[in-house]
C-alpha cells in the first residue's frame, strides 16, 4: 500500500482532466472567441463602427445570417470525446488502484460506464447545442435600428456552452477516475477513504479521512470538485502512529483552521474554525491560536 503516492495519482488526474480540456473544450473557446471577433468585425465592415444603429435591412439580413452560419459550424463531438475521456478515466483509476493496493492476488475487476453516466455523457452535446441555438435567437430579435450591444445576451449564451462544456469536463474525468478505485477497490475486498484536495470547501473537508466499505456518493461532490479516493483496509492500520485516515483528518481540521477553504465564504470559515475549536481537536497550539485571532479579528492570515 502506498498512499504516499497521492500526491502524484492527483498530479495524473488532473493532467488527464487538463488534457481533455484541451482537445474538447479549446475548440469551442476560439469558436465561441471568433464568433466574438466576427460579430465586431462584420458590423463596422456593414455599418461604420459599433456605436452606429443598423441602419439597412438588407445589410442586417446578411450580417444575422453570417453569424448564425458561424454558429451553426461550432464543433460538435463533444459528447463522444468526452466519451473517450472517461475511458481513460477508468484505465488511469484502475491503475492507481493495482499500484496502491501492492498485491497481485487481489481480484482485478473490468470497469465498464454505468448506463446512467453514459446518458448524462450524451446530453452535453445537446447542452451545447442549446446555449449556442439562444444565441442564434438573441440574434434573430436585432431589428431596425438595432444597436450592437443587443449582442450582448448573445455573447453571454455562447459564452455559457464553454463554461458548462469545461465543467462538464471536470465532473466526468474525475467522476470516472473515482468510479474505477472505488469499483476495483470493491472488487478486491477492500473499502475506500475519502481524501480533500488542497482547498476543499468546508462540505468536502467533512468526509476527508471517513472510510466507507462500499463507496461514497462522489467525489466529485459538486462542480469543479476535485477530492478524490483511495482503496484502505483496517488491516493497514499501523501498530504505532495515526493510520491514514487519521492522518487526513488531521490535515483537514488544519486547513479549517487556517481559512483553507477555496470557495466558501470568510463567515463559513470562521464558523467551521470556530466550531472545530469548541468540539476540541489535537492540532498544535500554535494553530489554535491563529484560529482563534482570526476569529477573533474576522479574518485569517493573508486574506
Amino acid at each position: 500500500m502506498i498512499h504516499e503516492d497521492q500526491s502524484r495519482y492527483q498530479r495524473q488526474n488532473q493532467q488527464l482532466e487538463d488534457q481533455t480540456k484541451a482537445d474538447v473544450v479549446k475548440p469551442l473557446k476560439d469558436h465561441v472567441a471568433q464568433f466574438g471577433r466576427l460579430a465586431h468585425q462584420e458590423w463596422v465592415n456593414a455599418f461604420g463602427s459599433t456605436d452606429a444603429k443598423a441602419d439597412d435591412a438588407l445589410k442586417l439580413a446578411s450580417y444575422k445570417a453570417t453569424l448564425k452560419g458561424h454558429l451553426a459550424a461550432a464543433p460538435s463531438s463533444q459528447s463522444a470525446d468526452i466519451a473517450r475521456a472517461v475511458e481513460k478515466g477508468h484505465a488511469l483509476g484502475t491503475q492507481q488502484t493495482i499500484e496502491q493496493i501492492d498485491d497481485p492476488s487481489r481480484r482485478v475487476v473490468q470497469i465498464t460506464t454505468p448506463n446512467r453516466t453514459a446518458k448524462q455523457i450524451s446530453k452535453v452535446n445537446d447542452n451545447v447545442s442549446s446555449a449556442l441555438d439562444d444565441a442564434g435567437s438573441y440574434i434573430d430579435l436585432l431589428g431596425d435600428d438595432a444597436e450592437f450591444e443587443e449582442l450582448t445576451p448573445a455573447f453571454a449564451s455562447a459564452s455559457s456552452a464553454v463554461t458548462s462544456l469545461d465543467r462538464s469536463v471536470t465532473w466526468f474525468v474525475n467522476q470516472a477516475i473515482s468510479y474505477a478505485v472505488t469499483k476495483v477497490s470493491n472488487g478486491a475486498g477492500l473499502g475506500q477513504v475519502f481524501i480533500g484536495e488542497r482547498d476543499a470547501c468546508l462540505d468536502c473537508n467533512s468526509n476527508v479521512g471517513k472510510t466507507s466499505d462500499k463507496g461514497f456518493d462522489g467525489p466529485p461532490v459538486h462542480p469543479n470538485c476535485r477530492c478524490s479516493v483511495a482503496p484502505w483496509s483496517e488491516d493497514w492500520t499501523p501498530d504505532e502512529g495515526p493510520s491514514y485516515p487519521e492522518a487526513l483528518e488531521r490535515e483537514a481540521n488544519r486547513s479549517v483552521l487556517k481559512g483553507w477553504s477555496g470557495s466558501d465564504s470568510n463567515t463559513a470559515r470562521l464558523a467551521a474554525a470556530d466550531r472545530l475549536l469548541e468540539a476540541g481537536t489535537k492540532l498544535p497550539a500554535s494553530v489554535q491560536q491563529s484560529a482563534r485571532r482570526a476569529i477573533k479579528t474576522g479574518a485569517f492570515a493573508g486574506t
